[in-house]
């Protein structure tokens, strides 16, 4: 119960955080110390809402640097857990197998060491979840039935099926959900594009991995710094696609770059999906006719029988809404249009489905970043011939590069050429 006011207290806070309400650095400190003693889960919320104060430019940029700590540097325990968690699982002393070289960082659900193995000197990563996961869900999960009961929970988060949510939350304190999901992800992914850590020994609350040194990611210039953005863009349609399983915790903290590969980290948190309902997110993405894919995503979802009850019958009232959008925000941000929408009109869709739809936006956001968003209208175009000469240089993921020629048929190249980004170079870049 304790527990419970300090995750009240973090999500007052953090409401406030996000309608850019917390000016002092006295607010700012609460906020952070409420959400260290919030426990692993909230955290896990924290950081799903990140990305959204990230690319807010109105809100204080002290507050956005110090809330990004949540993605690597939450808080951190004690090595005596680590040796006793190690031993009890793996039947031997920690210190007698490695020799910890350092702590790399600390996220939501897990430590993560860099360690030496004793008897070959090889370098690991070992990965090890927090004390007391299970007492900070049930106090999460508490706090979730209580707003459940007090507020309509559908309102802000358009999932219709929200257990489901809660369940994927609880199946990241056993570690052994990611392995299985390093395998199956590792299992269709190329090695010339990326890097996924394969695992060397693994229990319920352990993982030890390939360790793999990154670059700095910020030192990198514009065209490298695409490239690595349209690989990663790959890596979620590719899988989604190909196995329908996609990486649903994307963001700074759980990816790297070395030399021209993508290193991908914590797979906890991976949604599986409906190949058809897939398509409708692969289409908002990339389908050069925006509105198109627009109005075939609600509808598909609008059909649904458990939107029975908020079903838009008038179908004209979804293209109005669309066609008074902002022009900017309709072009360039396809999806977050999508999600403003569907709670606004309290559509329903799959935990997967919204899952997907926030690492779309996570792209979408990232696009101005990376200098693929600033030309406007041409945001599609730039994304499919990139991904084109991506699959096309490494012969890989041939159904999803089938996918993507019908939406390069429409493309219009005099207009590509006259934007600010050359693909040419770009494609003479990735080796």
């Amino acid at each position: 119960m304790f527990k419970l006011y300090y995750i009240v207290n973090a999500s007052y806070y953090l409401y406030k955080c996000i309608n850019n309400n917390i000016k002092t650095e006295k607010e700012i400190n609460n906020m952070l110390y409420y959400i260290d003693n919030s426990g692993c889960f909230f955290i896990k919320v924290v950081q799903s809402f990140i990305p959204r104060i990230e690319y807010t430019t109105n809100i204080n940029k002290n507050v956005k640097d110090k809330i990004m700590k949540y993605y690597e540097n939450c808080s951190f325990h004690d090595i005596s857990y680590t040796k006793h968690i190690y031993k009890k699982e793996h039947l031997s002393e920690l210190y007698d197998d490695y020799e910890i070289l350092d702590i790399i960082g600390s996220g939501s659900i897990a430590q993560v060491y860099r360690v030496k193995c004793k008897k070959t000197s090889n370098i690991f990563v070992l990965k090890i979840t927090h004390p007391n996961l299970i007492l900070d869900f049930y106090s999460f999960y508490l706090f979730y039935k209580i707003l459940s009961y007090a507020f309509n929970l559908h309102k802000i988060i358009p999932i219709y099926n929200m257990d489901n949510s809660i369940k994927q939350l609880y199946d990241q304190t056993n570690l052994i959900h990611e392995v299985n999901n390093m395998c199956k992800l590792s299992s269709c992914t190329s090695e010339k594009l990326y890097i996924i850590p394969k695992v060397v020994k693994f229990s319920k609350n352990i993982i030890v991995m390939t360790y793999h040194k990154k670059s700095n990611y910020e030192n990198l210039t514009y065209i490298k710094k695409r490239t690595i953005w349209l690989k990663l863009l790959l890596f979620t349609l590719g899988t989604g696609d190909y196995i329908g399983l996609s990486h649903c915790d994307l963001h700074s903290g759980n990816y790297s770059y070395l030399k021209e590969k993508i290193i991908i980290y914590d797979m906890g948190f991976c949604a599986t999906f409906v190949k058809s309902e897939f398509d409708l997110i692969f289409s908002l993405l990339l389908n050069n006719d925006k509105k198109k894919s627009i109005y075939a995503f609600i509808e598909f979802f609008n059909n649904k029988s458990y939107n029975k009850k908020n079903k838009i019958n008038d179908l004209t009232e979804i293209h109005d809404f669309f066609e008074n959008a902002n022009d900017k925000e309709e072009i360039i941000n396809t999806v977050k249009s999508v999600i403003k929408y569907i709670i606004k009109k309290n559509i329903l869709i799959p935990t997967s489905i919204y899952n997907l739809l926030l690492v779309g936006n996570y792209f979408e956001s990232n696009a101005g970043n990376v200098g693929i968003g600033n030309c406007h209208k041409s945001i599609h175009d730039k994304l499919t011939i990139g991904l084109n000469d991506i699959t096309n240089s490494y012969d890989i993921y041939k159904n999803v590069n089938d996918k993507i020629k019908p939406y390069l048929d429409k493309i219009k190249h005099e207009d590509f050429n006259k934007s600010n980004i050359n693909f040419k170079k770009l494609k003479t870049k990735i080796i």
